[in-house]
């Protein structure tokens, strides 16, 4: 399981690299663009682009499952594709928590207080992008998503995973890297309504979720 959760930090971490890579690439492809426009080229934006973000979120559980879980925190990760003002894409985050009480139920070994235990979460989300001004937005956006909770040393015998939808709001200030790419800072914050008594009867179905990050977005353009 450690293998597991290692490979998928791995895969995070790397994602911010292609983000800050794709921050520096853009510069370097708009520094040719810009001699070109020497020439007499106009750069034309398009309707389509893509985001890519990472961050660190923290998850608020219900009554009913902070009974049994200390809230998970950890890291998260995005991407999105961008049609002029709406987008949809995927978002992953991988946290961390702790058991409160031992916990033994069918099928399922004997899990003591105190067991590290990871909490995910797998979305597809759908959104609207509104632009307050030329550096700051907001975003709503729904949600359909899988959380899985189980142990995290003995991952073959502990997985169990409930589906449910989501709602939210994420803030964003931009910083202009060169002519229609940014990175944006955003503050996100979702309500889930996920039915968790799937994975153990005594666990809730509602938590929430704020993670604040920084992204990168690019717009497709061409020159003419």
């Amino acid at each position: 399981m450690k293998k597991r959760n290692e490979s998928t930090r791995s895969f995070i971490y790397k994602g911010l690299i292609v983000c800050l890579l794709l921050s520096a690439s853009s510069r370097l492809v708009a520094q040719k663009i810009e001699s070109d426009t020497i020439r007499n080229l106009t750069l034309t934006r398009k309707s389509w682009g893509i985001g890519l973000g990472y961050g660190f979120s923290t998850n608020m559980l219900d009554s009913k499952t902070a009974k049994y879980l200390s809230n998970p925190s950890g890291l998260s990760m995005n991407f999105a594709m961008y049609h002029k003002n709406c987008y949809f894409g995927m978002d992953m985050a991988i946290c961390e928590s702790r058991l409160k009480r031992d916990l033994m139920w069918e099928n399922y070994p004997y899990m003591h207080e105190g067991t590290d235990m990871s909490f995910e979460k797998m979305a597809v989300f759908f959104g609207y992008d509104y632009p307050i001004s030329k550096m700051f937005g907001v975003d709503g956006f729904v949600e359909y998503n899988n959380t899985s909770i189980y142990q995290s040393e003995d991952y073959s015998n502990s997985e169990s995973i409930a589906q449910g939808f989501g709602y939210g709001a994420q803030f964003n200030s931009f910083f202009k890297v060169w002519y229609f790419s940014y990175l944006q800072v955003f503050v996100n914050a979702s309500m889930n309504h996920v039915d968790m008594s799937q994975i153990y009867k005594g666990y809730g179905s509602f938590y929430s979720t704020v993670s604040l990050g920084v992204s990168y977005k690019g717009w497709f353009s061409r020159l003419k």
